[in-house]
């Protein structure tokens, strides 16, 4: 198998974005939705300077959080999984992301799965699903659930284990994995050093064993979420600007010096009113030929 282009697929941002404010923000918090559309066009701007190509998704408007389009695909060496989220309000999301896999002409050689075809009992949200390389990690919670990890079991076969980790066994059904874990490097993760995060570090090095990663952990829970991109090589980073410059300093001391101008930080205040990370709004996805 020969490695082809890599690409970003990232989906628009709807007039109806400022009704995605995510349950967890203090009451009477308001999107910004031209805000938010600005802080959007700097995040893609980025990623076409880090790719060969970025496709855009358009946007729905009978779809608030259609922007977080990484939670309705997986992908991982040369197979990807269009997903079935957890609330069914996002289902309808699905149809636009599959279009434009099967349509563009720069995405070759990839096997979809459809998940809904796959088990129609499985849900899975992208936002729960850390690839690192070596393992996929898949939060369960209350949107992924077991069945939707199977999915992925089949999709992917032996040669990548599939590990769960159980959310909703710790009390955090509402956190999503990648709200508190991230892949910087291979074999180093950023983790969110609360009381959840810390735990969830250690339920993954439990399951795969202590030596396989050493972990940053940030004090600042959205920070912890990076965007790192590694496709044979580290590409570059972002981060999330304007929140807390100790979080930023610690993940900055993870890369080396003559690496730093390769590490961008954005402003993503608006999509973190929408429970949304620097992760949620793009999946990298990289074209295979044989």
């Amino acid at each position: 198998m020969i490695k082809g282009r890599l690409l970003a697929l990232v989906r628009q941002v709807p007039n109806s974005f400022g009704q995605a404010v995510s349950l967890s923000q203090p009451a009477g918090t308001l999107i910004d939705v031209a805000l938010a559309r600005r802080q959007w066009d700097a995040y893609v701007g980025t990623l076409r300077h880090l790719v060969d190509e970025v496709v855009e998704v358009p946007a729905s408007e009978d779809h608030p959080e259609c922007a977080a389009i990484e939670d309705l695909l997986v992908f991982a060496r040369g197979s990807a999984v269009l997903t079935k989220p957890g609330n069914p309000s996002r289902r309808g999301e699905a149809a636009a992301v599959r279009s434009s896999l099967e349509n563009n002409e720069g995405i070759k050689g990839i096997k979809l799965h459809m998940m809904s075809n796959m088990d129609p009992q499985a849900t899975l949200n992208g936002h729960d699903v850390l690839f690192t390389g070596k393992h996929m990690f898949v939060g369960l919670n209350a949107r992924t659930n077991d069945a939707g990890v199977e999915c992925l079991k089949r999709a992917f076969g032996k040669s990548l284990p599939v590990i769960p980790i159980d959310l909703e066994g710790i009390g955090a059904s509402a956190a999503s994995l990648k709200s508190l874990v991230t892949s910087l490097r291979p074999g180093l993760l950023c983790v969110a050093a609360n009381d959840v995060g810390l735990e969830v570090a250690g339920r993954m090095a439990d399951a795969v064993g202590r030596s396989s990663y050493k972990a940053i952990a940030v004090p600042d829970e959205p920070s912890a979420n990076v965007l790192s991109l590694n496709s044979g090589k580290w590409r570059g980073a972002l981060l999330q600007a304007d929140r807390c410059e100790n979080s930023v300093g610690l993940i900055r001391g993870a890369f080396e010096l003559n690496e730093q101008n390769s590490i961008l930080e954005h402003e993503m205040s608006e999509f973190v009113k929408a429970g949304m990370g620097l992760t949620s709004l793009c999946v990298f996805v990289e074209s295979v030929h044989t």
